[in-house]
């Protein structure tokens, strides 16, 4: 049996070294807090004190880690896994990172004569537990044929997508879809809880039909019981959110759905909900709505404005329905920690009507930079749009409706060109 090394015992490495253990193959293992590598040898691994000692015990190692930096760190720093290199070492890295973060770990393995695959997971805490992952590697496709009976060990869908770094990209990608997931998910519940039904039978009902997905599944019956305890940390989508972005601009990308997602999750950690499940970006969505998601009397929902939810209780509705709100009924301001910078909004006003112009001078008068446009403006397009207003608009033929298109075609040879 092939023995494997394991680096990276937090809430998704721990459970798939074990499952790693369960299969039957030895497993090495390393972590940067003793606990959890004595946890691991109690139930049949072996420990190892710096990757360098796991490279040099296996034929193949994982890394499973917070960010790219420990990820770097942990293959190519001091007593890192490149310090262990020997013949027929195969490298898989189940983090998220940068995608040319993963590109040069492996071409700086490969000098070494190892070989590396990105490697990373999609699936939550539940995934990793239950050994059911969706894996997206990225690497030589030899390497993953190897590796694929170890894999199979931790993940149900697993998919070779390409070359070094392709992996990483497909999570990125699938971190898009996530992340607009748990926003999607926390709008319609609060939604519907403030137009007055009950979110239950409302996610109960969209769950058969075309909305049903991933996060409606498995997140709101935590949401409804008050679990906000992380499966995937919202930092850590934050992080991710990070790659997408950068990696986005890097490539010239728009994402702007993405770009409210990140704004949302950054708003999340920002008001000290870091450490709470991605599901939990519903927070923000309570914010901006003014109203808390009720949870100890499902039978007996309401809207709960934010100044009375400290104590958690329900404001129990009225056995009719729910009274309609009044044109001039407010909601209180968000209560944020005076030392948490509060996330920024930008509201959309809506421009006056206006009456009709020449096309050109439509699009120039849209374009002359303002307070909230001016950074997208090069110094080329502002000497073009200072340039001064047409001051007359073309002339127009106006041909009667009850012209026939016969006269119309007949009159063309005497029409005098415009001047």
């Amino acid at each position: 049996m092939i023995t494997v090394g394991y680096i990276g015992l937090g809430l998704m490495g721990k459970a798939m070294a074990r499952n790693l253990l369960k299969a039957g193959f030895p497993v090495v293992v390393c972590n940067r807090s003793r606990q959890a590598v004595d946890e691991m040898v109690a139930e049949g691994a072996f420990a190892a004190n710096s990757p360098a000692e796991v490279a040099r015990k296996v034929k193949i190692v994982f890394t499973n880690l917070p960010d790219t930096p420990d990820v770097m760190k942990v293959v190519l720093g001091e007593k890192g896994i490149i310090h262990g290199a020997h013949p027929g070492l195969i490298y898989i890295d189940n983090s998220t990172i940068k995608p040319d973060a993963a590109r040069e770990i492996a071409e700086k393995l490969e000098a070494v004569g190892i070989s590396s695959l990105d490697a990373p997971v999609s699936g939550g805490d539940i995934g990793a537990r239950e050994g059911t992952l969706t894996i997206m590697v990225g690497g030589s496709k030899d390497a993953f044929e190897t590796v694929l009976p170890v894999l199979q060990a931790i993940g149900k869908t697993i998919t070779h997508i390409g070359g070094p770094g392709s992996g990483q990209i497909a999570k990125a990608a699938n971190q898009i879809m996530v992340a607009a997931q748990m926003v999607a998910m926390g709008e319609l519940i609060i939604f519907a809880q403030k137009c007055g039904t009950d979110p239950r039978k409302v996610v109960e009902a969209v769950s058969a039909g075309s909305a049903r997905c991933w996060a409606l599944d498995v997140k709101p019956k935590r949401l409804f019981e008050g679990n906000r305890t992380p499966g995937f940390k919202a930092n850590l989508q934050l992080k991710d959110l990070g790659i997408v972005m950068e990696t986005a601009h890097t490539y010239g990308v728009s994402l702007p759905g993405t770009a409210i997602s990140n704004q949302l999750f950054q708003a999340m950690v920002d008001n000290g909900m870091g450490e709470l499940d991605n599901s939990g970006v519903i927070a923000i969505i309570e914010m901006l709505a003014g109203a808390k998601l009720a949870i100890e009397n499902p039978e007996d929902f309401a809207v709960i404005p934010l100044t009375e939810t400290k104590s958690r209780k329900q404001v129990p509705a009225t056995k009719d329905v729910l009274p309609p709100p009044t044109v001039n009924d407010t909601l209180p301001p968000p209560q944020v920690k005076k030392d948490i910078p509060t996330p920024l909004l930008i509201e959309v006003i809506p421009t006056p009507a206006k009456k009709v112009v020449a096309p050109e001078l439509q699009l120039k008068e849209a374009l002359q930079p303002s307070p909230i446009n001016e950074g997208l403006y090069t110094p080329q397009m502002k000497v073009m749009l200072s340039a001064p207003k047409i001051k007359e608009t073309p002339p127009f033929i106006e041909i009667p409706q009850n012209l026939s298109s016969e006269k119309i075609r007949a009159s063309k040879s005497k029409t005098t060109p415009l001047k």
